[in-house]
């Protein structure tokens, strides 16, 4: 019969032993565990849970690899097949370059809290960062990494390797919710004013973005067969990224919400047709070296941008003309909160951004949606205000 006991090895060390039947051969068969806690009836408490453990299956002898070879494993049966590739790209980044070097060698079993908490400390100290700039990792970088750590741990779960994710014994890394800059009305005309000498093709650039709110992926991986230039109505079902060695990519959307139709301002269709017209006659002069890839934002020779051009020009366009700093990514957000303030209700801005839930862009947009109520609050006021008058 199975049996368990406790073996003291230190002041607050104790061993939990748990005999099982012997094997076929004659050889014991037991499992160990190694515990630190204050008094004996901490230690059989501690017994009581791990024979629990052991009888529903829990605690196995896969416990026993390291952090590393089980990340592998992780790798090749689940993020090669299932992570887009960039996503994938940014994890390997991080497994090699924070957790691997750290945690790597530890067996599955010992990455509990402490040992958790006691990384999470380690990458907030000073000079952790190797991009050779001074101070330490920002909370978001920590936070992506205690996201990666869980989303592994619980594979090892789910797999049978471990009982319990230990992850969701840690606090998770506060990061300070930062306000999203975005261009008002005034800021926005004069952006508009000082776009129109610029390269038709940045311009059309920053009139999408606006106009639609797409992202900037959304944008440069455009066909011009997903445009109507009759309609205006432009398909969304791709987006164009980029990575090392790999180069630019297409790759599916974010998710099946992003799949989705919208339409241009019509004030932009003449100057996409003028455009289309423009990069026809490219074509022509480049003529044998022109490399037909369908897209509409490409390079001198036909390939695809790069969708780093797109961000690191406005940028400078922005310092050039002395407008306040933002991110193109800020125009999609320009595009949902004048949308709002001009009324158009939630549900159609949410459709157009290809948020999968509603709340995710009330979440977002708040502010705007805040003003607009106001403004609401302002117009019916004046079924108020009539109340004080004298009938007629």
């Amino acid at each position: 019969m199975a049996r368990g006991y406790i073996q003291k090895r230190g002041k607050k060390s104790w061993l939990l032993v748990y005999d099982l039947e012997r094997n076929i051969n004659g050889k014991r068969n037991r499992k160990t565990k190694t515990i630190k806690v204050n008094t004996l009836r901490e230690a059989e408490k501690a017994l009581a849970n791990f024979i629990n453990e052991i009888e529903k299956g829990y605690v196995t002898d896969k416990a026993s690899i390291k952090f590393k070879d089980f990340i592998e494993i992780w790798i090749r049966d689940y993020a090669q097949e299932h992570l887009a590739p960039k996503t994938f790209f940014e994890h390997k980044k991080r497994l090699d370059g924070r957790i691997i070097p750290v945690l790597g060698q530890l067996k599955l079993k010992e990455i509990d809290a402490d040992v958790l908490r006691q990384y999470y400390n380690s990458l907030k100290q000073p000079n952790t960062r190797h991009d050779r700039r001074n101070g330490s990792l920002s909370q978001q970088t920590i936070l992506h990494i205690h996201r990666l750590i869980s989303a592994i741990l619980e594979k090892a779960v789910k797999w049978g390797y471990v009982a319990v994710n230990p992850v969701k014994r840690v606090e998770a890394p506060k990061v300070p919710r930062h306000q999203i800059k975005i261009y008002d009305e005034d800021n926005m005309a004069k952006l508009i004013s000082a776009i129109e000498e610029v390269d038709i093709k940045y311009r059309l650039m920053i009139y999408i973005a606006i106009s639609t709110g797409l992202r900037r992926g959304e944008i440069m991986g455009l066909d011009w067969t997903d445009v109507n230039l009759e309609t205006g109505e432009i398909k969304i079902n791709k987006s164009s990224q980029y990575i090392p060695k790999t180069g630019v990519f297409i790759k599916s959307p974010k998710n099946e919400h992003s799949i989705r139709q919208v339409y241009l301002s019509p004030t932009i269709l003449p100057l996409l047709k003028s455009y289309k017209e423009i990069q026809e006659k490219e074509r022509e002069n480049v003529g044998s070296l022109w490399r037909e890839s369908g897209k509409i934002f490409v390079t001198w020779c036909g390939e695809p941008m790069h969708p780093d051009t797109i961000s690191k020009w406005f940028t400078n366009f922005l310092k050039r003309k002395n407008l306040p700093p933002i991110v193109f990514h800020s125009l999609r957000h320009a595009s949902a909160s004048l949308a709002i303030a001009m009324g158009v209700n939630v549900k159609t801005v949410s459709s157009r951004l290809g948020h999968a839930n509603i709340s995710t862009t009330m979440d977002i947009y708040g502010h705007a949606l805040t003003n607009a109520d106001m403004e609401a609050a302002k117009k019916l006021d004046i079924v108020f205000r009539n109340l004080d008058k004298p009938n007629a």
